[in-house]
């Protein structure tokens, strides 16, 4: 039995490996928002979402979209993101909880997390 699990080792060892692995890194100069980054999700679409200490971007594979404070907003420095929907993230801020709508690129508060406003986020 021993026997056979050895040489049923030595070959599968020997069979071709096809998997390709890619790594890509991405830095401040590729258009990320800041140098400093909090957080990664990756969603349906496909879209690698990077929390930073200065926005939020957005990765296809190619291009780097940035998101940035609006001038409603005063932090968005990210800690956090977990989707909330289909078309929305929640994004854990140093100043609570805030809504990105993916379809318009808009950040909104939300009253259902009134109660963690100007609280710091750190996971969701």
């Amino acid at each position: 039995m021993r026997k056979t699990l050895i040489i049923l080792s030595f070959l599968l060892a020997s069979l071709p490996m096809h998997a390709q692995f890619i790594f890509e890194n991405l830095r401040w100069e590729d258009g990320l928002s800041a140098k400093e980054v909090r957080c990664l999700y990756r969603d349906d679409d496909g879209y690698l979402w990077i929390g930073t200490s200065n926005g939020l971007n957005r990765f296809d594979g190619a291009v780097v979209l940035q998101y940035k404070n609006t001038r409603h907003l005063n932090s968005l420095y990210i800690n956090a993101i977990q989707p909330l929907n289909t078309d929305s993230l929640l994004i854990g801020c140093r100043l609570g909880v805030r809504v990105f709508n993916k379809k318009t690129g808009a950040f909104t508060t939300d009253n259902r997390f009134a109660a963690v406003n100007n609280e710091i986020i750190s996971s969701i």
